[in-house]
């Protein structure tokens, strides 16, 4: 139980880390971002950070609803014929 509390424990201070210098990144080249919108996102990005668990799930799932919304919309868009090889 202790090896497996441990690998969890270390597995959160491994990642959270990767996670804040990569969102930290996209937080530095927001450009259109003024004084009280730099500091709410500076909270924000500390408290995703420290609750990566989270929050890395749940974007996820929002970024696959995205994916599959715009699958739907592809298809609605393309003509629907079939070319002569896919007929024979």
């Amino acid at each position: 139980m202790q090896l497996l509390t441990f690998s969890l424990l270390a597995l959160y201070t491994v990642v959270m880390p990767l996670l804040f210098s990569n969102w930290y990144g996209l937080y530095l080249n927001e450009p259109g971002m003024n004084a009280s919108q730099r500091q709410t996102s500076r909270i924000v990005l500390m408290l995703a950070t420290l609750l990566w668990p989270i929050v890395l799930p749940m974007s996820y799932l929002e970024l696959l609803k995205k994916v599959k919304r715009y699958e739907r919309q592809n298809l609605m868009t393309q003509p629907n014929f079939v070319s002569l090889p896919e007929m024979y």
